[in-house]
């Protein structure tokens, strides 16, 4: 039979693509084949899925799922209960460990604590608290009885069946799963199997189309092509046939496998409801175990309230009273002032139950009394109590709270009261301190005072502006402005004070002034009529603070004058050995604050008849030579240390220089110390007296009796009570009856003035006395005589051991008329030019 031919291309085919365009097309033909196949599978799928939901209510996938998240509650379940038996086991810890602790207080309470029988609730109160025993003694049992029969029992066999059940369908699910498992794979491999026979199907029409529309292929050819189609077809219905018996097969395991789940999520529903009652009953069981409102409870409880009931508080106030009716009465405590603190203090300005108004005080008084007036002002005393807070008291439930404010309230008025009538007095005190030291509410500390007047006591030689004994005139040098004091004592052994104002014709200028200090029944006052002080301090402090007017015209105390620190107090000398005498008095050695001094000593008049203005004059020296001294500073000049001038004697503390005068050690030396020794000392006079001249002082006493001599043979020029200080241009006449006649120099007894050039002579005699051993000058010669002599043009012969460059110089001291003689500064120069020049010899002649 003849085959038709297929239609021709419509387009131009390469002769390449002649061949292997077929074979494209029919693989292309077998890839939709199979695409459609799957996309058949999916649809059958896919309806056994709806067909399974619309007869169960349930999805397949929707179970898939589902079967988890019972294992999942299984899982948390389990960890609940795990916990909660813990926590059971905790409570019936703590419910045992409280009943032991209760057990225990009971014992503690019923053992060791005394219990007063003659009070009524003392001995309910030991009753009640014995039921603590009984309550005790209760918890226990329960607790025992729940850890036995719910926790250990009950608990346990519910974790176990919760355990039981998830083993179950763990083994159920692997199980089902397995099958369902296997019966997909059989139905995936036979449709991988349909799916290469199907492709071979295909293929083997493709060609036997194609060798059959050949007409270049021979019938044999064909033939085969033929029946290979046959052959390949029959395997193709054969793989046909199983996949649907596969498909059968899996669709039925698949509903088996659905059925099982829905059979085994009912057994899980019916065991939750049997396993949820268990847990259910436990709870139940945990709630009576908790419940303390039970009957062995409530007995408990019950028997407590009957304990409590026979109490009337009435009675039992009553019958406290009655059992401390011998107590003593309360009376407030007047604590007593310790005098103790003031003479542990040491001081005598303060006094008990005294306020102390003063200059160190006044500030902090006035900050008191104004604190006090701000609290005054800003206190609001009620004077009365809520009246409807009293009504409430009988209406209220909580009266005691009620009547305890009302107390509070009353308490607190009562106080406020009292404090605002305690601090009215205070105030009072106040101000009559302030107003008995002279000061004023609310003054302030002007800068008028250059000095704080503090002072350790009370007594007058503690006050800075004390100046002990000084004479009027010196006291007017201290004064320097308008309002300036000092208290002093004068030459009658009076108290004084001196001041300075403007003098009452002429407002420009200033005068000083001095108001005798009165002392009158054991009172002090500076004019009649004044304040009246029981102490000078006191006095002062009162004019300071009031500005209160001495005088009419206006005198009053500004700016007090501190003394000197070189004033030193008579009580911290202490005098111990003799080491000269003078006309002036005497010199001893003291101690002053732990230190070995000198102390020249003003004597006492012993002839009451000697004249006053005498007696005036060696003080007004005596203190004019102090304040000489503590002007100077230099190596040469024994060291001033201080003027004790508070009371009588007067005495000038000084250095002790420890080899004593100049004139008993050259007389005591066994053996005269060498040439250089002695012209040392020479120099070091000459250095002391030139910075007296450079501070233009005239010694008017200088002799070996009046240098002093140190541990290291220093020579120290001393002795100033003759001396004078020029002011420049001065000259100096001197009055003096009594005068060293043998160390004058010569123009003094023609009554020419007193220079620093009569001091250069009295050098020369003094290096005399220097290289003779302290001999008397003019020995054998009376003072008239020795006058004569000098003014004759005789001078002092040549000592033995002196030089002749030292005699040279002596006779250079001696020329008349005064200016050929030299300066102290030219002596110094010529000792330092003399020294360069024998230093000079010895290193030639080593």
């Amino acid at each position: 039979m003849q085959q038709s031919q297929p239609p021709p291309l419509a387009y131009s085919v390469p002769d390449g693509w002649k061949i292997i365009f077929p074979r494209i097309t029919v693989l292309i033909l077998a890839v939709i084949e199979t695409v459609l196949v799957a996309l058949l599978l999916m649809l059958e799928i896919a309806s056994l899925a709806l067909l399974t939901y619309r007869q169960t209510g349930v999805g397949i996938w929707a179970l898939l799922v589902y079967i988890p998240a019972i294992v999942l509650t299984f899982l948390l379940e389990y960890k609940v209960l795990q916990e909660i038996k813990k926590i059971l086991y905790k409570r019936i810890e703590i419910d045992t460990a409280y009943a032991q602790q209760l057990q225990e207080l009971t014992a503690y309470i019923d053992n060791k604590i005394q219990w007063p029988s003659m009070h009524p609730i003392s001995s309910a109160s030991h009753d009640l608290f014995m039921q603590w025993s009984t309550m005790a003694s209760l918890i226990t049992s329960n607790a025992e009885n729940f850890k036995k029969n719910v926790i250990e029992d009950n608990l346990e066999q519910l974790i176990k069946q919760k355990l039981d059940t998830r083993k179950y369908l763990d083994e159920e699910k692997k199980r089902l799963d397995n099958e369902r498992r296997e019966a997909q794979n059989g139905l995936s491999e036979t449709q991988s199997k349909y799916l290469i026979q199907a492709q071979a199907m295909a293929a083997a029409t493709s060609k036997f189309r194609t060798i059959n529309t050949n007409p270049k292929q021979s019938e044999e050819a064909k033939q085969q092509a033929k029946q290979k189609c046959h052959s390949v077809k029959k395997d193709l219905h054969l793989i046909h046939n199983e996949y649907i018996l596969k498909l059968n097969e899996t669709n039925f395991v698949e509903g088996q496998h659905v059925n099982s789940i829905k059979r085994f999520l009912t057994y899980h529903e019916d065991t939750q409801n049997i396993l949820s009652n268990s847990w259910k009953t436990i709870l139940e069981k945990l709630a009576d175990y908790t419940d303390c409102t039970r009957t062995e409870f409530r007995t408990i409880v019950d028997k407590t309230y009957q304990i409590t009931k026979p109490i009337e508080p009435k009675s039992c106030y009553l019958e406290f009273c009655k059992n401390n009716s011998n107590c003593k009465r309360i009376t407030a405590r007047v604590e007593e002032f310790n005098d103790s603190l003031l003479k542990t203090a040491g001081v005598d300005d303060l006094y008990i139950n005294k306020i102390a108004a003063d200059i160190l005080t006044i500030e902090d008084l006035n900050d008191k009394l104004k604190a006090l007036s701000s609290n005054e002002k800003n206190c609001q005393i009620p004077t009365t109590i809520n009246q409807k807070a009293i009504g409430q008291v009988k209406n209220s439930e909580d009266s005691y709270k009620v009547h305890k404010d009302i107390f509070v309230e009353e308490q607190n008025i009562e106080s406020l009261q009292a404090k605002s009538v305690w601090q009215r007095q205070v105030r009072s005190i106040l101000e009559d301190a302030l107003s008995d030291s002279g000061a004023t509410s609310g003054q302030l500390l002007d800068n008028c005072v250059t000095f704080s007047p503090i002072s350790l006591t009370n007594k007058l030689e503690d006050q800075p502006y004390f100046h002990g004994i000084m004479p009027r005139q010196d006291a007017a040098k201290e004064l320097k402005a308008k309002g300036d004091f000092l208290v002093r004592v004068n030459d009658k052994e009076q108290c004084v004070l001196s001041l300075l104002w403007t003098r009452s014709n002429d407002p420009s200028a200033v005068e000083d002034r001095h108001f005798v200090i009165n002392f009158t029944n054991n009172k002090y006052s500076f004019v009649n009529g004044g304040a009246v002080k029981p102490s000078v301090k006191e006095l002062i402090d009162y004019y300071l603070l009031s500005k209160e007017e001495l005088k009419t015209d206006g005198t009053k105390l500004i700016r007090p004058v501190e003394r000197p620190g070189f004033i030193i107090d008579n009580d911290e000398i202490i005098k111990n050995e003799k080491l000269g005498q003078g006309n002036f008095g005497q010199v001893v050695k003291a101690e002053y604050r732990k230190r070995n001094v000198a102390v020249k000593i003003l004597h006492m008049p012993s002839n009451p008849n000697k004249p006053t203005a005498q007696m005036q004059n060696e003080r007004s020296n005596f203190i004019k030579e102090a304040l000489m001294l503590s002007e100077y500073n230099h190596k040469n000049i024994v060291k001033f240390i201080g003027i004790a001038a508070m009371k009588d004697p007067i005495m000038i503390v000084m250095e002790l220089v420890e080899k004593g005068s100049l004139d008993e050690y050259l007389k005591k030396a066994i053996k005269g110390p060498s040439r250089n020794q002695l012209t040392k000392f020479c120099r070091d006079i000459a250095e002391g007296m030139a910075y007296l001249e450079q501070q233009r002082v005239i010694h008017r006493d200088l002799a070996a009796r009046n240098c002093l001599v140190d541990k290291n043979d220093n020579v120290k020029v001393a002795d100033f009570g003759l001396s004078r200080c020029l002011e420049h241009g001065e000259e100096y006449f001197s009055t003096l009856k009594a005068v060293p006649t043998r160390w004058w120099a010569a123009e003094l007894f023609a009554h020419e003035p007193y220079t620093h050039k009569s001091d250069v002579w009295s050098y020369g005699v003094t290096i005399w006395e220097i290289f003779s051993q302290a001999k008397t000058p003019y020995n054998g010669l009376a003072n008239h005589e020795v006058i004569d002599y000098v003014q004759r043009g005789e001078r002092l012969k040549q000592p033995p051991a002196c030089s002749d460059f030292i005699y040279k110089l002596m006779t250079r001291c001696w020329l008349m008329p005064v200016m050929h003689r030299p300066s102290f500064k030219q002596i110094v120069e010529i000792f330092a030019k003399e020294t360069s020049i024998f230093t000079g010899l010895e290193n030639l002649l080593s």
